[in-house]
């Protein structure tokens, strides 16, 4: 019984994960299926696997260190470091009953609601045929809001983009690349020669 319940808060987390996180992969055509496939409750397998994973109760957090790596169907996400923090719960109501005491620390996570996905150290997302590259993401859930830092670098093909940072605005669909003087925004296109593409 105690088992099941940390599986199933288990489960829980990494199903919340990666459907944040696949938003993560540069806005892809298929964004639109994936969420209609959601909303009809359908499943994605989802593998995370890295090298230590601990609970921090009092920062109310999971992190994976050690060649983090995020696999499921339509999204690919590596990093050294990955940690998902999660909001204040609620105050238990009357009704409910005090959490059953438990040697499994993810059980006593309750069903709280991520706040913020945090993956560090030589980041690299992948989803059709795209690359993102960089130091930071930050995935803000509320918002729909991912940011990129630290040497941010977008690629498909041969074309690609960087600058300071990188803001994608997952409600409204639109991205925007902020530069500075130190570190302005660079665009690379490679044009097709004369007469391909005809």
């Amino acid at each position: 019984m105690k088992k099941t319940h940390g599986l199933k808060i288990i489960s829980a987390i990494f199903s919340s994960l990666l459907f944040c996180t696949c938003a993560a992969g540069l806005q892809p055509a298929s964004a639109q299926s994936i969420q209609e496939a959601k909303a009809a409750g359908s499943e994605f397998p989802t593998n995370i696997t890295a090298e230590r994973m601990r609970y921090e109760a009092d920062n109310k957090q999971v992190v994976f260190e050690g060649s983090v790596k995020v696999r499921r169907p339509d999204f690919d996400l590596d990093s050294n470091k990955l940690t998902i923090i999660f909001n204040e719960r609620e105050s238990p109501s009357a009704e409910s009953s005090a959490p059953e005491a438990t040697d499994d620390p993810l059980s006593t996570m309750g069903g709280g609601e991520i706040d913020r996905l945090i993956a560090e150290g030589q980041v690299v997302m992948l989803r059709d045929g795209r690359k993102g590259t960089c130091g930071k993401v930050t995935y803000y859930v509320d918002k729909e809001l991912i940011v990129m830092e630290q040497n941010p670098v977008l690629s498909e093909d041969k074309n690609t983009v960087s600058g300071q940072k990188i803001n994608f605005y997952v409600r409204e669909n639109r991205s925007e690349v902020i530069g500075s003087e130190a570190k302005p925004v660079k665009v690379h296109i490679m044009s097709p020669k004369a007469g391909q593409g005809e």
